[in-house]
């Protein structure tokens, strides 16, 4: 059974987005976000593990994403 993306950016957690990260790291701590079907990794040791990992872990494929339309 695949999870449904996570949506970071709804009203809720931007007014107050800390519950709503302890959330994540405890239940979610690898998981696609919306929008823009990402993932997120929201764990200490998971980060420095995938930033450690270039042959595993890219965002290669997500700069379009980053970079405004006139960029």
């Amino acid at each position: 059974m695949t999870a449904k993306p996570l949506k970071l950016f709804t009203a809720e957690s931007l007014v107050d987005p800390f519950p709503h990260y302890h959330h994540i790291r405890e239940y979610h701590p690898v998981c696609e976000v919306e929008p823009g079907g990402t993932w997120a990794i929201s764990r200490y040791q998971d980060v420095k593990y995938a930033l450690q990992q270039h042959d595993i872990f890219s965002s290669e494929d997500n700069l379009q994403i980053l970079q405004p339309e006139w960029f």
